[in-house]
């Protein structure tokens, strides 16, 4: 599976339609999408949902609420150590 950026990151609004300010930074938004991406290429066999929540629970300990409560720079963080696992051999799954 492959994900791919289309479009501008940038044009992402800062406040949502809610008038609520929008947590994720184009820029932690642009590197999570292309870690989840090389994990992604690394582990064809892990649905996207599956990658996803397995990222959360690396980040947040594995409890129904850390999907909902992991912040996107926590994300990143778990998504970043599991591909350097990956590279040296020790994780084969995400």
């Amino acid at each position: 599976m492959k994900v791919e950026i289309v479009g501008d990151l940038r044009a992402v609004p800062a406040v949502s339609n809610r008038g609520r300010t929008i947590v994720m930074t184009n820029s932690t938004r642009r590197e999570l999408l292309r870690a989840v991406e090389e994990i992604s290429s690394a582990s064809p066999d892990v649905r996207l949902g599956q990658l996803l929540v397995n990222l959360a629970y690396l980040a947040r300990g594995p409890s129904v609420e850390a999907v909902w409560d992991v912040e996107d720079d926590e994300l990143l963080r778990a998504a970043e150590k599991h591909l350097e696992n990956l590279r040296a051999g020790h994780a084969s799954v995400a």
